[in-house]
C-alpha cells in the first residue's frame, strides 16, 4: 500500500471542522440528515456540480467520482445535506454504509457543493459530519470511511484526515465487492480511507 498522502493529524482536522462549522451556523446554515424527500434535489445538486466542470471537494464539489450527468440517489444512500439561511440545499454528502469482516464501513458516493456555496468550507464540514449518518440509525460510530478521488483532489481528502494510496492502488481492506458496486472501476483514482474511533 503506497500512500500519497497520509492524513493530516486528527487534532488538526477537528480544529478546522470547527472553526468552518462554527462560522457556517452564525451564517444560518443548517446540517441535517438526507432524507427521501430530498433525494431528487440532492442529485441535482451533485449533477449540477459534475456539469460546472469543478470536480474536486477541495474547491467543495464532488469529491467521490462518483456523480455525473446521470447520478441518482440510491434508496439505500444516506446522508448529510447543509441547508443555506434561506433554506437552500447548499451542499450533499451521500454515504452507503456496509459491514465487512472487521467492521461496518461508510462509503462516500458523493460530496458537492452547489456554485453559489463554495469556498465556505461546507464540504469539509460535511466530510467530518459523515459517521453522525449511523449514530442517527442508531448504529456505532465507529467505522472505516471510504472514498475514491481523483488524483488533483487528494489534498482535500488529506485535510479533511483520510490516508490517500497512490492512484490504482488496491483497497487494503476486503469489502466483498461492494466497493465496486458503489464506485464503480476505481482506474486512475485514489483510495481515501479513514478510521472513527
Amino acid at each position: 500500500m503506497a500512500l500519497l498522502h497520509s492524513g493530516l493529524h486528527d487534532s488538526a482536522v477537528s480544529k478546522r471542522h470547527i472553526r468552518y462549522a462554527q462560522r457556517l451556523v452564525d451564517a444560518g446554515y443548517s446540517f441535517d440528515l438526507l432524507t427521501a424527500d430530498d433525494h431528487g434535489p440532492a442529485a441535482e445538486v451533485l449533477r449540477a456540480a459534475e456539469a460546472t466542470g469543478a470536480s474536486g471537494a477541495d474547491t467543495g464539489t464532488e469529491a467521490t467520482g462518483a456523480s455525473g450527468a446521470d447520478f441518482a440517489l440510491l434508496p439505500q444512500d444516506s446522508g448529510l445535506i447543509a441547508r443555506s439561511a434561506d433554506g437552500q440545499i447548499a451542499a450533499v454528502l451521500a454515504v452507503t454504509a456496509v459491514s465487512f469482516d472487521n467492521g461496518q464501513a461508510l462509503l462516500i458516493r458523493a460530496l458537492a457543493t452547489a456554485e453559489e456555496f463554495r469556498s465556505q468550507g461546507i464540504a469539509t464540514v460535511l466530510a467530518g459530519m459523515a459517521p453522525q449518518v449511523l449514530s442517527a440509525a442508531g448504529l456505532q460510530t465507529r467505522c472505516l470511511l471510504v472514498a475514491a478521488v481523483p488524483e488533483a483532489r487528494a489534498t482535500f481528502a488529506h485535510r479533511a484526515g483520510f490516508r490517500v494510496l497512490t492512484p490504482g492502488s488496491e483497497l487494503p481492506v476486503d469489502l466483498g465487492g461492494i466497493d465496486t458496486d458503489v464506485f464503480g472501476e476505481i482506474g486512475d483514482r485514489c483510495w481515501c480511507l479513514k478510521e472513527v474511533k
